[in-house]
């Protein structure tokens, strides 16, 4: 993306599904071929054949399936129906890539201002939208360290437009039901 191409990358539990722990760190042929030859080095745990196994499965199923490119498409689906939820008083922005999504919560939209720390209004959102059955992953001091409240929105690769409309509506009512204890 923005035609970035790390030197380096860190992954982890995506590669075997979450399924098995599994982590790998994968570094362009510039960065590998400067020590390549002196660099000799392993661990105990390291090649795990199960878990190698289920992260070429995982690899597999993502080609097979074209999983990626779906996920950039049904991300600005995702996106635009997201963009319904600017109305309440309290998301300040959303913004994502892919099927991976951010909303920030403010006090104050005029002035970006979050809410006091103690109001935690993030968890607040989790919490209604856990009764309302939706799980979402909360998120806090994303402003100065200590403030700042916001949720990620992170459905499965496999997720359907009917499935993205429901988790819209979801926080819809989630958000609001938040919005009425603390506004």
């Amino acid at each position: 993306h923005w035609g970035v191409e790390p030197d380096i990358m860190a992954t982890a539990k995506g590669l075997s599904s979450g399924y098995l722990p599994l982590g790998a760190v994968i570094a362009s042929d510039k960065v590998y071929d400067t020590f390549k030859d002196p660099f000799a080095h392993g661990h105990t745990f390291g090649s795990h054949p199960v878990a190698c196994a289920a992260g070429v499965a995982v690899i597999d199923h993502l080609e097979k399936h074209r999983l990626v490119e779906r996920s950039a498409k049904l991300g600005g689906y995702l996106l635009k129906q997201l963009e319904t939820l600017r109305d309440h008083p309290s998301v300040g922005d959303i913004r994502g890539l892919g099927l991976f999504a951010g909303i920030e919560f403010v006090r104050n939209k005029e002035s970006k201002e979050p809410f006091p720390t103690e109001t935690k209004f993030s968890q607040r959102v989790l919490e209604r939208c856990i009764r309302n059955g939706l799980l979402v992953y909360p998120g806090t001091a994303t402003v100065d360290g200590v403030r700042g409240d916001h949720i990620q929105v992170a459905p499965p690769l496999v997720v359907t437009r009917p499935q993205i409309d429901e988790i819209v509506e979801l926080l819809d009512r989630s958000i609001a039901e938040a919005e009425r204890e603390v506004l």
